[in-house]
């Protein structure tokens, strides 16, 4: 296989042009870089976090809200924007700063692929992070904490590569075996529901079913923090159904209902009268927008009454705004939308902790 050819497969990127990253990265470094070359390297840096956003969701990640496809590109837009802030002479100080010294030592072509790689992955990985972290509060901690478990023993540690991220159990008893062996979902999940206890801690959890599948396969064992985490809520979720008490029909419980129904609806008439009169009426707003507004709130005041988790801002109002990218939500609807969403929800606890009285 030629230079060219596997540097192009690395990704399954396969590109009519070969594109120069070393020629590219050099006339940065020298702060020569034209326009079109600019967009060149957007363009190339853009498919190859495609492309890795693509590989995720087929691991299972929840990379996308919705099925549309403008969706990977509209994400690894976010990913990747950083990386082509510039000063005030339009020099792209992120690229200088990460190839400068990799350029000293003469790199093929290949070696700057790579490099260019691991910078779009560790983007990537940065902004699925904060992503996760706004769409799912709880979801964000649990990682964190399988993570933490790697501090607290000494067999365990945490590795990266671009299929995702893994915790990993040496077994000092295995002298001469290097061999390191990744379970599938359905063997972490046999394991799970040998060890699983209500009561258990997770860096006890983790460590237990690491070390568990170390001494059944007899080697190093690497899971996917993914699917550990995930393991932990569908067991957690488990649970706490065995653990929920069928309560029979009573009828103040019907009518402290229907009673916070109304004042959800109130809420949300009030507010459709601020959107009409402060944001239509004013152009501020155009009628299709205020219309989307309204209904990505009404659909938030459902999911309160029902008591089902929120989600992410952008969720609601992407579902009634037509073709609604992150891009044109971050930079022209956000602060409008979020402040709306304030309002909502500071009324919402008002009238349940009202209701409770």
């Amino acid at each position: 296989m030629n230079q060219n050819h596997k540097m192009n497969s690395c990704y399954g990127i396969l590109h009519p042009e070969i594109i120069k990253i070393s020629q590219l990265t050099s006339t940065i470094c020298q702060r020569t870089i034209t326009s079109p070359e600019i967009e060149q390297l957007a363009k190339f840096c853009l498919k190859m976090a495609v492309t890795y956003l693509r590989i995720l969701e087929r691991r299972g990640l929840r990379i996308r809200e919705t099925q549309d496809e403008s969706e990977f590109q509209g994400i690894a837009s976010d990913c990747i924007a950083d990386l082509f802030i510039h000063d005030k002479d339009g020099n792209l100080i992120y690229f200088q700063r990460y190839f400068s010294s990799r350029l000293e030592n003469n790199p093929t072509e290949e070696d700057m692929f790579l490099a260019l790689r691991q910078l779009i992955t560790k983007q990537v990985q940065q902004h699925l992070t904060k992503l996760y972290a706004q769409r799912d509060p709880e979801g964000a901690k649990l990682i964190r904490n399988v993570r933490l478990t790697a501090n607290r023993f000494n067999e365990l540690q945490l590795n990266k590569d671009v299929t995702g991220e893994y915790i990993s159990i040496s077994n000092p008893d295995l002298q001469g075996n290097i061999k390191i062996y990744r379970p599938d979902y359905a063997e972490l999940q046999n394991v799970f529901s040998l060890i699983f206890r209500a009561n258990i801690s997770i860096d006890k959890l983790v460590y237990q079913v690491l070390a568990e599948l170390s001494a059944h396969f007899e080697c190093d064992i690497e899971a996917s923090i993914f699917d550990l985490v995930k393991l932990i809520r569908q067991f957690r979720a488990a649970v706490e159904k065995m653990e929920t008490v069928q309560t029979t029909f009573d009828p103040l419980i019907v009518q402290k209902e229907l009673e916070l129904k109304k004042k959800l609806d109130k809420i949300i008439l009030s507010l459709n009268k601020k959107i009409a009169e402060k944001y239509v009426a004013k152009n501020k707003l155009n009628l299709d927008q205020g219309i989307a507004i309204s209904k990505a709130l009404k659909d938030m005041s459902n999911d309160a009454l029902s008591g089902e988790r929120l989600d992410e801002n952008f969720t609601y109002l992407q579902k009634h705004w037509n073709l609604l990218t992150r891009e044109e939500y971050f930079n022209s609807i956000r602060k409008i939308f979020e402040y709306f969403v304030r309002q909502f929800k500071d009324e919402v606890k008002k009238s349940i902790i009202n209701n409770s009285e």
